[in-house]
């Protein structure tokens, strides 16, 4: 008996060049990208998670998501994971979420979370976009301290009146040497 098994191999290579396809892209991710079943076992981590984390996939494949956690949430994840499966409370579903992860080597990281649920032949898969924010948390930073200083350099220029508005005319910055001159306070204007 023959048999043409042409459009079979045809169908598998295909499923293959797929199959690649669909790897290479998520090797390729700028951002971290790790899927875990149900239990909240990690099932995939690709190689951005890698890099982000500082384990290879063969160190956290298998093992509960909570290893990159810090506490609190470390042992309150099953928790969180076991109310959404049972309220449907849709509190880790999330898009751009600020998180902290915790890298292998102890120290925090702060990251923006997106997660998202698939069900793949009735089993729940919940899939998680990292983004590192570092950069982004050092600039808040840093225009935070930029603008205290300012602030501090304004207020002690207490024989010169200083008033800013903003383009509607809403006063913005009402200075210690306004206040002495005006009379006013500050949190009045």
């Amino acid at each position: 008996v023959c048999q043409n098994i042409t459009r079979q191999k045809l169908i598998e290579r295909a499923l293959r060049e797929s199959e690649a396809r669909l790897q290479a892209m998520l090797d390729s991710a700028v951002d971290a990208i790790i899927t875990i079943n149900d239990q909240g076992i990690i099932e995939s981590f690709t190689p951005s998670a890698e890099r982000l984390f500082g384990y290879r996939q063969e160190e956290v494949c298998g093992k509960p998501i909570n290893m990159l956690m810090p506490e609190p949430h470390r042992h309150r994840h099953a928790e969180y994971l076991q109310r959404y499966q049972q309220t449907g409370d849709k509190r880790i579903i999330v898009n751009g979420r600020e998180i902290r992860g915790l890298h292998k080597s102890g120290f925090l990281l702060p990251l923006e979370l997106s997660v998202s649920e698939v069900i793949v032949e009735g089993e729940h898969f919940y899939t998680g976009f990292l983004r590192d924010i570092t950069e982004r948390k050092r600039s808040e930073e840093a225009l935070i301290a930029a603008r205290a200083e300012l602030q501090g350099v304004i207020n002690a220029a207490s024989e010169i009146s200083i008033i800013a508005t903003d383009g509607s005319g809403t006063i913005t910055l009402f200075n210690t040497g306004a206040e002495r001159m005006l009379g006013y306070d500050a949190a009045e204007i």
